[in-house]
């Protein structure tokens, strides 16, 4: 038991120590910088604002950067499970996830407008979709997804604010006061869409090739 939890603790040590700490911190900080000034009050119209949201797209961003592996033809050579590997870097979703939640717990307990409830499902939502976005990049072969995935949590994030309120009134992403049943559907659906891909960043294709060729023969 003391070898295993060595080792499971050397993988999230080493899996840690290649994420691109430049990039998700930035983001992360850009995000916590902006739920901060929110939440502060200076600004018009205080939580609940485009600046929330903004800060929320932030934190997408920091979480499509954890899949990132610049050094992927040394690291898919370990004999390690890629599962193991991706659930390593998962934490840091699972950390900016629970910096969303605090933000949420604490502007619906200043602003009784507000539902920690509606909050909560949106940033599962996007840190969710964006994670998944990101893992669809990486098994099309994108080494550093981030990149390419940041800018469009940003994107997705301002329409939705914006456009889609005049678009598709009917359609609701981004909550902050209520949750209703299709508004919840809505992100179920995403998300298990998002999670189907995020399971598939993390299969291993020689395992698979393997179960396949046993089958054929």
């Amino acid at each position: 038991m003391t070898l295993r939890r060595s080792l499971g603790l050397a993988l999230v040590v080493n899996e840690l120590a290649v994420l691109p700490r430049a990039s998700v911190s930035a983001s992360a900080g850009l995000g916590a910088s902006l739920l901060l000034l929110d939440a502060s009050g200076f600004l018009i119209g205080g939580p609940g604002s485009l600046v929330m949201w903004l800060g929320l797209a932030a934190l997408g961003a920091a979480a499509a950067f954890t899949l990132d592996d610049a050094s992927t033809a040394v690291t898919s050579a370990v004999p390690l499970r890629r599962a193991s590997r991706l659930s390593a870097r998962l934490l840091v979703p699972l950390a900016l996830l629970g910096l969303w939640v605090t933000f949420a717990v604490v502007a619906a307990r200043n602003h009784s407008g507000l539902s920690v409830a509606a909050l909560g499902l949106s940033g599962a939502g996007v840190i969710v979709v964006a994670l998944g976005t990101a893992s669809l990049a990486r098994t099309s072969g994108v080494a550093e997804p981030g990149t390419l995935v940041a800018p469009i949590v940003l994107l997705f994030v301002v329409l939705v604010a914006l456009a889609l309120p005049f678009m598709f009134p009917e359609v609701r992403l981004l909550l902050a006061t209520e949750v209703s049943r299709r508004d919840f559907t809505t992100w179920v659906v995403l998300a298990i869409l998002a999670v189907a891909a995020v399971g598939r960043a993390g299969a291993d294709p020689w395992r698979s090739g393997r179960r396949l060729r046993g089958r054929r023969l």
